[in-house]
């Protein structure tokens, strides 16, 4: 998925240690980690509009885009004019570190984590059969069998009807995306190997997911 990196006038602050150009992993935490705030500012100072919920990347003739919907009450769809910048955020894997990890003396806590900003214009789906489509979409993408296969095909064509006049669904193509794995990579490999192995024995899934992505970052 050809996905592009450049720079933004919203810019996260992202360390040279910790950039990672490798968009294809960014495409792989937005996958994992599909929740994401979206936030959208006008060009007249008023406060920004920002909005919780799942997207989606997908490739378009024209290239990958997110796609998702918000409730038709939200007024953060009427920004969905294709001309006003937004910027999904989604967050990867995160744990704390305690310096007691670190083979270096008199190091202070810390936290490792992978995020992704993805920059775009998003665009309110007029066509109800495109709506209808990327609803389809979004529920095929998170149901499985251990959900029961649940599909829109379960509705009566009249509550279907209903549900899309509620929401707004919108796509954004992707203009650009930002990337940051801070993943102990500005320590020794001594520290690094610290903080994985305790990591790797916490009891927390988020913290073994985090030594699993530090050790990926580590082979690659």
């Amino acid at each position: 998925m050809p996905l592009r990196q450049r720079p933004t006038d919203m810019i996260m602050y992202i360390p040279k240690h910790f950039a990672d150009p490798n968009t294809a992993k960014a495409a792989e935490i937005i996958k994992t980690y599909p929740f994401a705030i979206l936030m959208t500012s006008s060009s007249s100072g008023a406060s920004p509009e920002v909005t919780h919920l799942p997207l989606l990347i997908r490739d378009t003739p024209s290239g990958p885009c997110l796609i998702g919907h918000v409730a038709r009450a939200n007024p953060h769809w009427k920004m969905f004019d294709g001309k006003t910048s937004a910027v999904a955020i989604f967050s990867g894997p995160d744990a704390y570190v305690s310096p007691t990890w670190y083979d270096t003396p008199e190091m202070v806590p810390t936290w490792n984590y992978a995020a992704v900003h993805v920059h775009g214009c998003p665009i309110a789906m007029d066509d109800m059969t495109a709506a209808r489509a990327a609803l389809a979409d979004l529920v095929a993408a998170f149901e499985s069998p251990e959900t029961g296969n649940w599909s829109m095909d379960r509705l009566t064509e009249e509550r279907i009807q209903r549900q899309l006049k509620a929401i707004v669904a919108f796509e954004m193509p992707i203009e650009n995306i930002e990337s940051k794995l801070k993943l102990s990579q500005n320590r020794s490999a001594a520290d690094i190997e610290g903080v994985t192995r305790a990591l790797m024995n916490s009891p927390h899934e988020g913290d073994r997911e985090t030594a699993r992505m530090m050790l990926d970052a580590q082979s690659g």
